[in-house]
Order: C-alpha cells, then sequence, then structure tokens
C-alpha cells in the first residue's frame, strides 16, 4: 500500500525529480530522441517539459515514470518495495491511456458507500470540489487530482488505465463510449 498522501512529494518535488531522470538522457543521439520517446509512448514536447521542470498532464506523468522505472506517485526506484510491514507492494502495470471515466464511477461509488457529499470527499481526498465534480464527470485530472483521488478509492493511479483501444478493429478510441463500433467497421444494418 502506498505512503498516506501527507507522506507524498509535493507536486512541485515530483517535477524536479522527474526532470532529473529525464536529463540523464540529454546526452543521447538526436537518434535517439527521435525514435525511442515515441516508442514508449512519450511525446518529445513531454520530455520537454519535464527537462524543464513544467508541469506536464497526467498521463505523460505517468508514461514518463513507467519508461524509467520510477513509481510516479512517491517516485520510488523501482515498480515494488517493501510496505511498513515488510509485506512487497507491486505497482500494478501501466496498461494503456487513463481512463477518466472508470476514475470518476470509482469515486462517485466510494462517495456514495461513505455517505460524503462532494465536499466531505474533497477534504478527505485532499483536493477542491471542483476537482470532485470534473472527476465524477470523466474530465482529466492534473496528476496530484488522479493520485490523491485514486488513493481516495484505495487504489493505485496505474488501476485507471486501460489497453489502448486504438488499432482495434473497429474502434472509435473513445474510451468514454464505442457504442459506433458496429457502424465504423461496415457492420451497420
Amino acid at each position: 500500500m502506498l505512503p498516506p498522501c501527507s507522506a507524498w512529494p509535493s507536486p512541485d518535488l515530483r517535477r524536479q525529480r522527474l526532470s532529473a531522470i529525464v536529463k540523464e538522457c540529454e546526452g543521447h543521439s538526436a537518434e535517439w530522441w527521435r525514435d525511442v520517446p515515441p516508442n514508449l509512448g512519450i511525446a518529445g514536447k513531454d520530455l520537454r517539459r519535464a527537462i524543464g521542470g513544467h508541469p506536464v498532464s497526467a498521463a505523460a506523468h505517468m508514461a514518463i515514470c513507467a519508461a524509467f522505472g520510477m513509481e510516479p506517485v512517491c517516485m520510488f526506484n523501482g515498480l515494488s518495495w517493501p510496505d511498513a510491514s515488510g509485506t512487497m507492494f507491486f505497482v500494478p502495470p501501466l496498461s494503456g491511456p487513463i481512463c477518466w471515466a472508470t476514475l470518476g464511477a470509482g469515486v462517485r461509488v466510494t462517495r456514495d458507500l461513505r455517505g460524503h457529499s462532494g465536499r466531505a470527499a474533497a477534504e478527505v481526498a485532499g483536493v477542491s470540489v471542483a476537482t470532485v465534480s470534473r472527476c465524477e464527470n470523466g474530465r482529466a485530472l492534473s496528476f496530484d487530482g488522479l493520485a490523491r483521488l485514486a488513493a481516495y478509492v484505495g487504489q493505485h493511479p496505474h488501476a485507471y488505465t486501460a489497453p489502448a483501444l486504438l488499432g482495434r478493429p473497429g474502434s472509435t478510441g473513445n474510451t468514454h463510449c464505442n457504442s459506433l463500433i458496429s457502424q465504423e467497421a461496415g457492420h451497420a444494418d
């Protein structure tokens, strides 16, 4: 289990650590920069922003951490470590893009089960009420918001990633609604 949110590095410290990790790649050749990051699912602009210590999207943060073997919340080296009791904790694999609708549904169900209002859930999670609302409506969040609301539900942020749908025959690539799969695939009646 992850340490409590109060023990997590601040978003600024996360950006500094991410910058330090990515800066180690600055000496690579132009071919490396052209070929490797896209093969890891990381846009070059996201790597440049990370090198500069600027914020990147939650998806880019998680992809960069996965590519460099870092746990994205606490920024541990490696994807497993012992918790306080000595039990090994393993980070679930990053399986694809973040499925914001699934996180939103998880937050809503958890909130309902705990009898929390949106305001109470925000206070417990350490985010704003607006962030809880955006989440429940399937909107993208900052990495910090994603991590805090995933912790509120009791999951690691990687639990809210889904295998990429692009390339699957007939898929719209839209993780929110694939009701048009049959029409796109030419199977319309």
